[in-house]
């Protein structure tokens, strides 16, 4: 039975940060990209670590999804499909650590990546995924902290013309200097 796609949690965050910036942290600067080069556009909101194999059942769209590649050392065979799943449910990218648990991924993955502008990332050895978890989330919600200043200033800017009795034409007309 295919698991289902989990909806986003309440007050998700409407942001984010395009696979291609992330690439740009610096704790990823030793990542490189494998494939998929197409989906750099893809909007990372959230992150997730893959600990399970069935990991279809617990992620949502828009996540960058880390992976020492533990879950998947029984089953290489399944990881073109793997891509597939994830594309599907709006995933914005895979980040994995190669060389201790799979030493390289199959070349249908890597096609089917390239195929699908599903980005594959080797995520740098001598990086945790607490410090690109901590990075990347606190870019994101920088961001959104922005985006809501930008509102509430807008906000404010036409409470303000409300109050001095204004109405469409001047919400509308160019303020002068």
């Amino acid at each position: 039975m295919e698991p289902p796609v989990r909806p986003a949690s309440t007050g998700t965050i409407t942001h984010g940060v395009a696979v291609g910036e992330v690439l740009g942290v610096s704790t990823l600067a030793g990542a490189r990209l494998l494939a998929g080069g197409r989906g750099l556009g893809r909007i990372v909101q959230r992150l997730n670590v893959m600990e399970v194999p069935d990991i279809l059942a617990w992620v949502k769209p828009n996540e960058l999804l880390l992976t020492t590649g533990y879950p998947l050392r029984n089953t290489p065979q399944s990881l073109d499909r793997l891509v597939s799943d994830l594309d599907e449910r709006g995933l914005a990218a895979l980040g994995i650590k190669l060389g201790r648990y799979l030493d390289r991924l199959p070349g249908e993955m890597v096609e089917q990546a390239d195929r699908l502008g599903f980005p594959l990332i080797q995520l740098p050895d001598d990086v945790g995924f607490d410090d690109i978890l901590n990075q990347v989330l606190t870019d994101i919600l920088n961001r959104q902290a922005a985006a809501l200043a930008r509102a509430e200033e807008a906000h404010r800017a036409l409470v303000q013309v409300v109050l001095a009795g204004g109405g469409l034409s001047e919400v509308t007309s160019p303020r002068s200097a």
